[in-house]
């Protein structure tokens, strides 16, 4: 059989009484700050806490109040190279997003790509600038478009909309 033995000498109460007071006190204070035993004077009791159903988030409305708000699943919709009428997005026109999404644009060589947004009609806020290359040169841009803001883009050959949900680009 294993002996387990402690020693203590006459110092070493001083220490452990002190650990048992601190202890004791912390406890008393963290159960009930006002000595009435209830816990939830501490802190919210589980009523007081804001639930949401299922489907659903906690978010501040615009005057700062907590409210249960509906989860929205937003997902990535299709590439498109055609506007809402089923014509082909060309450069130099004016655009209406009807979705929150990304304008790409392919450059070709020895061109300036430019890329304009804004909730006025033509948009004039530059987002995107990409300078000539040289004779092998192109590339692709990207800039993103708010829901129901116009864009435009300019020197480019191909033009490619993704909306994030379901939405398109109307001809303006």
């Amino acid at each position: 059989m294993a002996r387990v033995s402690f020693e203590f000498k006459k110092g070493d109460f001083v220490w452990i009484g002190l650990v048992v007071v601190l202890l004791c006190v912390g406890l008393g204070v963290a159960y009930t700050y006002d000595g009435s035993g209830n816990p939830e004077i501490m802190g919210h009791s589980a009523d007081e806490l804001q639930k949401c159903s299922s489907g659903q988030i906690l978010k501040s409305d615009e005057s700062g109040d907590w409210v249960c708000s509906n989860l929205e699943e937003r997902s990535f919709g299709t590439w498109t190279d055609k506007d809402s009428s089923g014509n082909n997005l060309v450069k130099g026109i004016v655009y209406k997003s009807t979705s929150d999404g990304f304008v790409t644009v392919y450059g070709v060589a020895n061109t300036i790509i430019s890329g304009y947004t804004g909730s006025s009609n033509p948009p004039v806020t530059k987002v995107l600038y990409s300078p000539a290359g040289g004779y092998d040169y192109s590339g692709a841009i990207t800039m993103p478009v708010e829901k129901d803001y116009y864009w435009k883009v300019d020197g480019t050959n191909k033009i490619y909309w993704l909306p994030i949900g379901s939405g398109s680009s109307i001809k303006q």
